[in-house]
């Protein structure tokens, strides 16, 4: 009874104690100052002073500006998100100190100083220091020794290298006003025109040119490079507009990365080599190399055909669920599924090659049915750019004979869970 009665007096004490304390934490919440909000329209000027220096960003007549210490276009992206940030106020979580400012990144040499400015007045004003986990950083109220713990979205969304702030967006015309496409490298021009239909043309795959406008009016650039950072280029390509002027730029592979120049003398933009290896290929890689196009809404059943088995899924098109059939004890990913449909619904080979289909390892004993067609995986065929493939034809057409990456056939399988 003695030692009962000892451990619910500890039991007690220790509720006590965590009721002081949580009662403690919700005082001194209530007491902690908080960095007051503003209206974003109200900013036309943001600051960022670091140990390399500031960075000035100013509010432009068609967007964000690097006044200082050079000009330049700044990515609008990036200044809205830290305005967004503390437009609501920082109200932070907690208090941590009242000094010992080294220990948390908030001296000089290391604390970021933020300053959100409008009409020339500093509107909000905050040091930013070190990482504290999830978001949150210590930071201190310019002019207050006392350090809180606030959540402002982690100390790399200030603390950014002065070219970070630059505008990395390539283009700013919209994918859908381009109705005429012109490509000058090597060999004759290639011209793609848009039509009632869409884009269209002998042995053209209208929906990778389409999708050329959509990739460039959302190119970002990796970093700019200072100009003549490149010996030359590759080609030009000149994008018809339905309303004003065309939008023209330079392209060139340089070793592994792709440039774009949008202006003559004007800086460089770093992008995706393949895409510039693509624009460098003209007609050839914009070429028709779809083997099979079915109709993926009403595509409704898949079938695997293996030696010694088949395996056979089917589609409810009101759920869209895919259920084995045969055998069914399959265990079946619907998403999975869906994606070996659609993938055969619009199944493009990497090049069509001339090759006998006994060559090519035809008949073969790996097949895929779906939609009425019957698509067959050959032998091993030709490296392409390192890659491994395979043969692959639709029975129907059985003399038109193309190659495909050879990791291909076992990813489908899974369609079946096979």
């Amino acid at each position: 009874m003695t030692r009962t009665m000892r451990l619910l007096g500890i039991l007690v004490a220790l509720l006590a104690v965590d009721l002081w304390v949580h009662s403690a934490d919700s005082a001194s919440a209530d007491a902690l100052p908080i960095l007051g909000g503003f209206r974003p329209s109200d900013i036309d000027e943001l600051a960022i002073t670091s140990v390399v220096g500031t960075v000035r960003i100013a509010r432009g007549d068609d967007g964000w500006e690097v006044a200082a210490p050079y000009s330049h276009d700044a990515d609008d992206a990036l200044v809205q998100g830290i305005i967004a940030i503390l437009a609501d106020g920082v109200s932070p979580e907690a208090r941590v100190d009242e000094g010992d400012h080294e220990r948390y990144g908030l001296v000089a040499g290391q604390q970021v100083l933020v300053e959100l400015k409008g009409v020339g007045q500093v509107v909000s004003a905050l040091y930013v220091g070190n990482n504290a986990g999830g978001g949150v950083n210590f930071v201190r109220i310019p002019g207050e020794d006392a350090v809180y713990r606030a959540r402002i979205g982690g100390r790399s969304r200030y603390d950014r290298p002065h070219g970070a702030w630059r505008n990395l967006q390539v283009f700013t015309f919209q994918p859908a006003g381009v109705v005429g496409i012109r490509i000058d490298a090597d060999g004759e021009p290639v011209i793609f025109t848009k039509g009632p239909n869409g884009w269209a043309g002998d042995d053209l795959d209208g929906e990778l040119v389409a999708a050329l406008p959509e990739n460039l009016g959302s190119l970002r650039a990796t970093r700019v490079m200072a100009p003549g950072s490149v010996a030359g280029f590759d080609g030009r390509v000149t994008l018809t507009m339905d309303a004003g002027p065309p939008v023209a730029f330079d392209f060139g592979t340089e070793g592994q990365i792709g440039v774009i120049r949008t202006e003559a003398n004007g800086p460089l933009y770093q992008v995706p080599a393949p895409l510039t290896d693509l624009l460098a290929d003209g007609r050839d890689a914009f070429a028709d190399r779809a083997i099979l196009r079915l109709d993926l809404a009403t595509l409704s059943e898949l079938v695997l055909e293996e030696p010694e088995r088949t395996s056979v899924i089917r589609r409810d098109i009101r759920t869209e669920a895919w259920v084995a059939v045969k055998p069914a004890t399959l265990d079946i990913d619907s998403r999975k599924a869906m994606e070996v449909a659609r993938f055969l619904a619009t199944l493009r080979v990497i090049d069509f090659v001339e090759v006998s289909p006994a060559e090519a390892g035809f008949p073969a004993e790996l097949r895929m049915r779906a939609g009425g067609s019957t698509v067959e995986f050959g032998g091993d065929g030709p490296s392409r750019n390192g890659t491994a493939t395979t043969y692959l034809r639709v029975e129907e057409n059985p003399e038109r004979i193309g190659i495909i990456d050879a990791r291909l056939p076992a990813a489908l399988k899974s369609g079946w869970s096979r």
